[in-house]
């Protein structure tokens, strides 16, 4: 889902979670070494223009992976917002916590890129010493989500393109490459009604979860 449309979306006091990828970031040339790139000074004034747009109805909690240009835009967000923040922490599962062994799973995305990644991924093709079966990996961010609905607070997750797409393929045929690519600060909104949780990656599309 677009920024602006999971911003649009966020005032519907049935909205309890957003889940976006980071702002823009400098650009990585080795899958192998992108763990160091920062946001760059129009990531941040991204970052800072979301935050800015967030409805203030509800006090927010961000949480951010471990990587710096994660937490950079939690931060930006923080600075900007207009409501009450009460927490910025960071979370394990916002990180790629299901990578066990990561020099071979990230030759092979130099090679394949990131969609053949995850296609090959969810296709098995991975042993399940370097990477963690995907639907478990999904499933834990999915209760790591639920776990911390408050119906009082709209909690902002910023995490990866990764985790964006794992998330996306409740939705999306990931192995056909059917989806689109997870831009920056674009994401997943998270609601809940008539004690359902709904999962929802198109501004018109609800998945239970």
């Amino acid at each position: 889902m677009k920024r602006e449309d999971i911003v649009r979306l966020s005032f519907a006091k049935e909205c309890f979670a957003i889940v976006i990828r980071h702002s823009i970031r400098e650009i990585i040339t080795d899958a192998r070494q992108s763990l160091y790139q920062l946001l760059t000074s129009e990531g941040k004034e991204m970052a800072r223009d979301f935050g800015t747009n967030l409805p203030t109805n509800k006090p927010i909690r961000l949480y951010h992976s471990h990587v710096e240009r994660c937490k950079e835009t939690a931060e930006c967000i923080q600075e900007s917002y207009k409501g009450q923040v009460l927490s910025l922490t960071c979370h394990d599962l916002l990180t790629g916590f299901y990578v066990f062994d990561p020099e071979p799973i990230l030759g092979d995305v130099n090679k394949c890129g990131n969609f053949q990644f995850i296609a090959n991924w969810f296709k098995g093709l991975y042993s399940e010493t370097q990477i963690m079966n995907p639907y478990t990996a999904r499933q834990k961010m999915l209760d790591a989500f639920k776990h911390n609905y408050n119906e009082n607070y709209l909690d902002i997750y910023v995490t990866h393109d990764w985790n964006i797409a794992l998330l996306s393929s409740l939705y999306y045929d990931v192995m056909k490459h059917e989806y689109p690519w997870p831009g920056f600060m674009n994401g997943i909104l998270l609601t809940r009604h008539n004690k359902q949780f709904l999962f929802s990656c198109e501004s018109n599309q609800n998945v239970v979860i």
